[in-house]
C-alpha cells in the first residue's frame, strides 16, 4: 500500500526527534510503515503536481494504520 503524508516543513526545528509532526520527521512512520512493505511518501505539496493526488484514495492515517496492522 502506498501511503502519503501532507505535513509542513519543519526546517531546523525538525532536528529535535520528539517534533513528529512534520515533513522531516513524518510522523515517525516511515520506518515502520517500510517495515510492513509499504511505500509511505511524506511532502508539503498540498496542491502541486508533486503531490500524488491523482495516485491515492484519500482518508485519515488512522483509517490506514487500522488497515495495515
Amino acid at each position: 500500500m502506498k501511503v502519503v503524508g501532507v505535513f509542513y516543513k519543519a526546517h531546523e526545528y525538525a532536528k529535535d526527534p520528539k517534533f513528529l509532526g512534520c515533513m522531516e520527521n513524518a510522523l515517525g512512520l516511515r520506518e515502520w510503515l517500510v517495515s510492513k512493505g509499504h511505500t509511505f511518501i511524506a511532502t508539503d505539496d498540498k496542491e502541486g503536481e508533486n503531490c500524488g493526488k491523482s495516485q491515492i484514495a484519500f482518508a485519515p492515517i488512522s483509517f490506514f494504520i487500522q488497515e495495515i496492522l
